[in-house]
């Protein structure tokens, strides 16, 4: 559960550049700012590294992410977030026969859009809808002690799998001593690869979940915490 800064707090613009040894080079542009009702935060980046001393584990990434929030009302706030990250990393081995050295190319995508409504400092409900989309794809030349054409046979793996999902969760204060939170979410994944499976027909699994969390300070020096999920796939 990953959870981003506000785009209120991080307004005006930011730059920052990383060195280091093994190759680290990252660097990163962000800007924030408002127009009307809306907060929003737009950032550039790239990543590179040259992995681990004699392995081969080499990346490149580019990204970019967008988020807004927008005030509907004093109770209502609707938020945006979108993103897309390109590039590749090395693997493999130049020793081995059965694991050439070869570029992994990776091509994932997000969106989100949210909705919270609070409806006082302890109790605040949220609903939200995602999607994302991964890609990879990996491509080598085996090289084999077989006279031509066959010294050098190529190979291409692909794979993508994409997640649909809609949840809800509810956060409140029963007592002075008592909060509560529950939610359900529900899930639609989806897998294609030939190399596993033998053709692109994705295969499809879809999961549901609903789950809660009680936490009672039964002392001033005594918090107790519990919760339960019960999930369906």
């Amino acid at each position: 559960n990953v959870i981003t800064r506000h785009a209120t707090d991080t307004r005006g613009a930011y730059a920052e550049v990383r060195r280091g040894e093994g190759g680290i080079n990252d660097k990163f542009v962000r800007f924030g700012s408002s127009l009307g009702p809306a907060d929003y935060r737009l950032t550039i980046g790239q990543t590179k590294d040259a992995g681990l001393p004699n392995l081969v584990d080499s990346s490149r990434y580019n990204f970019i992410n967008f988020r807004s929030d927008i005030r509907l009302s004093l109770t209502d706030e609707l938020g945006v977030q979108l993103g897309h990250s390109r590039g590749a990393g090395d693997e493999g081995s130049p020793y081995a026969v059965s694991n050439p050295v070869r570029p992994v190319k990776t091509d994932v995508s997000f969106q989100q859009i949210g909705w919270r409504r609070t409806l006082s400092i302890d109790d605040e409900i949220n609903v939200r809808i995602a999607r994302s989309d991964n890609r990879w794809l990996e491509s080598a030349i085996f090289d084999l002690p077989f006279p031509p054409p066959l010294d050098r046979v190529p190979f291409e793996f692909k794979n993508r799998s994409t997640r649909d999902s809609f949840g809800l969760q509810h956060q409140l204060r029963w007592s002075a001593d008592v909060r509560f939170a529950w939610g359900a979410e529900a899930r639609w994944d989806a897998t294609e690869s030939r190399l596993l499976y033998g053709d692109t027909r994705p295969r499809r699994s879809n999961t549901q979940q609903l789950f809660g969390a009680l936490e009672w300070r039964a002392t001033r020096a005594l918090v107790l915490n519990g919760g339960a999920m019960v999930e369906h796939v």
